[in-house]
């Protein structure tokens, strides 16, 4: 399954956001050895063959976890549902970092007046 640099951007962050991967694993949309052995572990996890890569069955698990409802995040985590909503565009990356892209994600997610609801729920690897 090919996918957009926005779109492996997504999967970092929802990889992220579950506890997969080891902490300096970012949402940068490059899948290196970090993504691929968390992917790894989501896929062992779930029963999905393992291949270190999105498959179907991955995209769908990885689209029906709820990573949107967490209370409190920490600023890696508000980055990664910040990229996972579709602020921040391309500058924005989950590093744990605050900077001013962060910041300006985090503006326009507050003027769009989205919350973190289940209405806010995305179908990140959909069209």
């Amino acid at each position: 399954m090919r996918l957009s640099y926005q779109k492996r951007k997504a999967v970092q962050a929802v990889l992220i956001l579950l506890g997969y991967g080891s902490p300096s694993l970012v949402a940068d949309g490059i899948f290196g050895p970090e993504t691929e052995a968390a992917l790894k572990a989501y896929q062992t996890k779930y029963g999905i063959k393992v291949s270190g890569k999105v498959c179907k069955g991955t995209a769908e698990m990885l689209e029906c976890e709820d990573v949107l409802l967490q209370e409190n995040p920490c600023i890696k985590h508000q980055q990664c549902m910040l990229i996972l909503l579709g602020f921040g565009g391309q500058a924005l990356v989950a590093n744990g970092e605050s900077n001013v892209t962060t910041m300006n994600a985090q503006r326009a997610l507050v003027n769009a007046g989205m919350t973190r609801t289940r209405e806010t729920r995305l179908n990140f690897l959909g069209g």
